[in-house]
């Protein structure tokens, strides 16, 4: 359940037991039933690995199982920067009447090319 839904205190809830230090423990004691093998923490995650992983998935069309099997880090979380970067391109459309294209680029940490690919991604879907 904790690899489905990805969060500890979500699984507490749900479940109504056990406390989230129980279950890291559970998760470290039995790593068989949690196949992802030292999996890492998002917060590890440099912003220039997150740009690169996303250009891998979504411009070179790389299967993000296998981008998440080599890194080392869960789907959900590669998901996760993909639908942030997506986002991001909405924001700058929403915005860019008020604000130069630049500036939103520069402060949302996007480079043209990859706003430019959303956006055409967007309008397609």
């Amino acid at each position: 359940m904790l690899k489905a839904i990805g969060s500890p205190n979500k699984v507490v809830q749900t479940l109504g037991y056990p406390s989230a230090p129980v279950l890291y423990h559970w998760r470290k004691k039995y790593p068989e039933y949690y196949d992802v093998p030292n999996q890492k923490h998002w917060i590890q995650a440099p912003t220039e690995l997150k740009h690169t992983i996303i250009k891998r998935c979504l411009i070179k069309g790389e299967p993000v199982k296998l981008v998440a099997k080599e890194i080392g880090y869960t789907l959900s979380l590669i998901y996760r920067w993909i639908r942030k970067y997506r986002e991001k391109a909405v924001i700058i459309d929403a915005l860019k009447n008020k604000y130069s294209l630049p500036d939103l680029l520069k402060k949302l940490n996007l480079a043209k090319s990859s706003y430019y690919y959303q956006k055409n991604y967007l309008c397609r879907g």
